[in-house]
């Protein structure tokens, strides 16, 4: 589905009808296709993925990526998806309640994101081993898992990557 918004065009997609929704995002040059695979691990879940301004089907000005617009474009696709509550995913993008991070991220170091969830209230911290800077691809049963142990009996969450 394609979410007209004033100065950009989205796309989105909403694969199965389960109890929780889980609503996911590539990082800055990913699609939210990083994300199928998880949802194929997660049958039980309502996963919906959007391709944020300048990735993937999306289109909008490279201007206006960044976290400015992608909050409103969020709600936009929340909206058209008609997601009353959720579990954000996010991939590379350092918002969340629970971080799940690869061991062995050479991009972003596991200590960035154990210092995030330090400083954020309710947030917790779990180190995946043996994974890297996008387990979604390297390891998505594993990703599924962690994602259904940590959210799968909450109705709204965060979680990133």
């Amino acid at each position: 589905m394609f979410i007209e918004r004033p100065d950009a065009r989205l796309f989105s997609l909403s694969f199965d009808q389960g109890p929780r929704t889980l609503l996911a995002i590539g990082g800055w040059i990913g699609s939210g296709e990083l994300w199928h695979e998880v949802f194929g691990q997660l049958p039980h879940w309502r996963c919906v993925s959007l391709d944020h301004r300048g990735s993937g089907a999306s289109h909008g000005g490279a201007e206006a990526i960044g976290h400015e617009a992608m909050v409103p474009d969020l709600a936009a696709v929340a909206d058209a998806q008609r997601i009353d509550r959720c579990v954000l995913a996010a991939e590379s993008s350092g918002v969340a309640v629970a971080l799940l991070h690869g061991d062995r991220d050479a991009i972003a170091p596991p200590a960035e994101s154990q210092r995030l969830a330090a400083a954020l209230p309710q947030a917790t911290w779990h180190l995946l081993p043996g994974l890297g800077h996008v387990p979604m691809l390297s390891a998505p049963a594993r990703l599924a898992q962690a994602i259904e142990q940590r959210f799968g009996r909450q109705e709204c969450a965060a979680t990133a990557s």
